[in-house]
């Protein structure tokens, strides 16, 4: 099916790690970044692939994901000018099935006051908190800190906010290492610094001591995702040594800088997301509903390594 969907898969061993862990053998890391470009509205049209050979999942009826709408031809049909968004979305994953999606969120809270539910409540009003999500940025983790798959694994994924902060003007690369001495902050920040300079885990504990519960590193490919590997040099650190750390694109880290100093001196707030990737399967084995799937989808074992987009 020519849908335009462009799929980069990076698959990563790294020794270091199957040293330090003291295993003979350790499972690599997988990274699919996909993109779908702006195509025409659709008209459903069946199109359904064949049953793969290997039971990936079990129980599952894989024909229901692969009933999908197809574009329209332009020239079948008027309608079919109107474009859809770009998707792009991040999944990371390793060799022993699981798989987990990355994303940086700008959200915004207020406070809305409603009308009580229960009867036997007063009439009056009361305040809830409601969270909108303004828009989501694809990340690519790190190969060190809280974002190694064996940890996410752990700790079923891993959430951190804070405001979102420019890189500091005389240290953009955020490769000057403060002195305890030195003011940090004590809010709940996360951080941007430009790629370059030193390396990723340098960078992100020095965010560390600025107060940064993630650093999120500006990419200078406007395009490229990539897994950050730490350097050469650096100790590997345990999940608790290293802010969360995530790589952006070029284009997305100048928007969100943009965004930044269009709204100083108010706070953005923003979200690192790294959520296991699970897919809801009914009693019968059937997807339940292949609108709420998030592709692309990673299934990898020892043996073979599969992408359904």
């Amino acid at each position: 099916v020519n849908t335009g969907e462009t799929i980069i898969a990076t698959v990563v061993h790294d020794d270091r790690l199957e040293a330090e862990n003291d295993e003979t053998e350790s499972s690599p890391y997988i990274m699919v970044y996909a993109t779908t470009p702006p195509r025409p509205k659709k008209r459903t049209v069946t199109q359904m692939a064949a049953q793969p050979s290997s039971s990936w999942l079990p129980g599952m009826n894989w024909k229901s994901i692969f009933t999908r709408e197809q574009p329209v031809d332009a020239d079948d049909e008027e309608s079919a000018t109107d474009d859809i968004k770009v998707a792009r979305s991040v999944v990371i994953g390793d060799g022993s099935g699981s798989a987990f999606s990355c994303e940086l969120q700008i959200v915004r809270r207020r406070t809305v006051d409603v009308h009580p539910v229960a009867k036997d409540v007063d009439s009056g009003l009361y305040p809830i908190e409601i969270e909108d999500l303004i828009k989501t940025f694809p990340c690519a983790p790190a190969l060190f800190g809280p974002m190694v798959v064996p940890h996410l694994i752990e700790t079923n994924g891993v959430t951190v906010e804070g405001n979102l902060v420019a890189p500091v003007h005389d240290d953009e690369f955020g490769c000057t290492s403060i002195d305890e001495a030195d003011e940090v902050s004590s809010e709940n920040q996360i951080r941007l610094v430009r790629r370059g300079g030193c390396t990723f885990q340098a960078k992100a504990k020095n965010q560390q001591r600025r107060g940064a519960n993630a650093a999120v590193v500006i990419n200078t490919d406007p395009h490229e995702l990539f897994l950050m590997a730490h350097g050469i040099d650096d100790k590997i650190t345990r999940a608790d040594d290293s802010p969360v750390s995530t790589l952006i694109s070029g284009n997305d880290g100048a928007e969100l800088l943009s965004l930044v100093n269009a709204m100083s001196p108010e706070k953005i707030l923003a979200k690192v997301v790294v959520a296991p990737q699970r897919i809801d399967i009914d009693e019968n084995g059937d997807v339940r509903s292949t609108e709420e799937i998030r592709f692309p989808v990673l299934r990898a074992s020892s043996e073979a390594i599969q992408i359904f987009a």
